[in-house]
């Protein structure tokens, strides 16, 4: 998909500084690509008010969309689409996060941990329940509600009470 950066390699190294349970690192190498992450695009200067702009909220939508198909048809779920993860390109969008992306119903996180970055989790996500593209779904409204108003719609002191507030607060 063209709307995702490519990893070129992944691979598995011992310990140095990172450090997983098996004791050893993961990695992966993308391809390069230029822009500005969504967030930063938001509240730069020179592009105030344009994150706002219902063509640019659309196309934002129909790119973000695009990715969850194609992810999706691969029994796939991003787990952690946020405006970090989006970049904005001359050519439009691109998301680069793709040590995130996890098989519908793997269980990628030991119990009583979760991933993900609390301001856009889904419900589901922040109670640990099996996901699904309604979470990425969720995820994507959230992030068009911080491009129209510039402000998350769960606040908190901690990751976990704005995770408990996703999962138990109407917006």
């Amino acid at each position: 998909n063209p709307l995702r950066v490519r990893v070129k390699e992944t691979g598995e190294g011992p310990h140095t500084f990172f450090q997983n349970p098996l004791n050893s690192y993961q990695y992966l190498v993308s391809e390069f690509c230029t822009g500005i992450n969504g967030y930063n695009f938001c509240e730069a200067p020179a592009f105030r008010g344009v994150s706002a702009r219902p063509a640019f909220l659309s196309a934002f939508a129909l790119a973000a969309l695009r990715i969850f198909a194609d992810t999706a048809s691969e029994d796939r779920v991003l787990r952690d689409f946020k405006l970090e993860n989006m970049l904005v390109t001359r050519s439009g969008f691109t998301f680069f996060d793709p040590g995130v992306i996890t098989e519908l119903g793997s269980d990628l996180t030991p119990t009583g941990h979760v991933l993900g970055t609390p301001e856009f989790m889904s419900p589901e996500q922040a109670l640990g329940l099996p996901l699904d593209f309604r979470s990425d779904l969720y995820s994507l409204g959230v992030c068009l509600f911080y491009f129209a108003t510039k402000k998350f719609p769960f606040e908190g002191a901690t990751g976990y009470e704005i995770m408990m507030k996703h999962a138990t607060e109407p917006v």
